[in-house]
């Protein structure tokens, strides 16, 4: 008897299972285009530092997210940080994930940020800081190509100048709404929904499942 029952699970599972969507690296935003003279809009901008801030809201889960930024020039080095929010109040509580990138030198240089992330539903804000002065940052493009997957949204980006800027945690910091078509592109796995006709088939071998064994245990 539970070796019959073993056999219905899984031939439900053996037809469920092509009912799943398709999961294949695709791109969740992409914000590019040719690069601008202003290169320097970014996180240090004429010796003064900036914290800089691209956001985007999704609807849908993803799973081995990578993401990338265009950075450039002057021996440029700092820190990354994806959270879910950013301002007064954040802390490390609201955040994904944070990695340093090496120096980046003239010309700009697409520079991997994080790589293997699952992201559930939410919006994020992918900030670019750097802790010293100088000459670099995070390369604007003009005009801006932003692409994205069904069910995400641009969310505008943010800067924080001088002042504003918390140097114990820069998501902290005080930002202000700016667009400034910085480029960067985030990719990664759709996660797979069932279709609705593998949810009903799911159910029709269930309740198959609980009759056979009910007439089962009664005869």
């Amino acid at each position: 008897m539970k070796r019959a029952l073993w056999v219905i699970v899984v031939l439900v599972g053996v037809v469920l299972l092509p009912g799943l969507s398709p999961v294949s690296a695709d791109t969740i935003i992409s914000e590019t285009g040719p690069d601008s003279t202003n290169w320097a809009v970014g996180v240090l901008e004429s010796g003064d530092q900036q914290d800089i801030v691209a956001s985007w809201i999704a609807d849908n889960s993803y799973s081995n997210v990578n993401i990338s930024a265009k950075l450039c020039c002057g021996s440029f080095a700092g820190t990354a940080y994806l959270t879910t929010r950013i301002g007064a109040g954040t802390t490390i509580a609201d955040q994904i994930a944070a990695a340093d990138f090496l120096e980046v030198n003239f010309p700009a240089n697409w520079v991997p940020l994080f790589s293997g992330l699952d992201l559930p539903p939410a919006t994020y804000y992918l900030t670019v800081a750097s802790p010293g002065r100088g000459s670099g940052g995070w390369t604007s493009a003009a005009p801006l190509n932003i692409v994205t997957a069904p069910g995400v949204t641009d969310h505008s980006s943010f800067v924080a100048n001088g002042r504003e800027i918390v140097l114990g945690y820069a998501p902290a910091s005080a930002f202000e709404n700016e667009f400034l078509e910085v480029q960067y592109t985030v990719t990664g796995d759709l996660a797979p929904v069932p279709e609705p006709s593998s949810l009903l088939l799911f159910g029709a071998g269930l309740l198959g499942l609980v009759g056979w064994q009910r007439k089962h245990a009664s005869s």
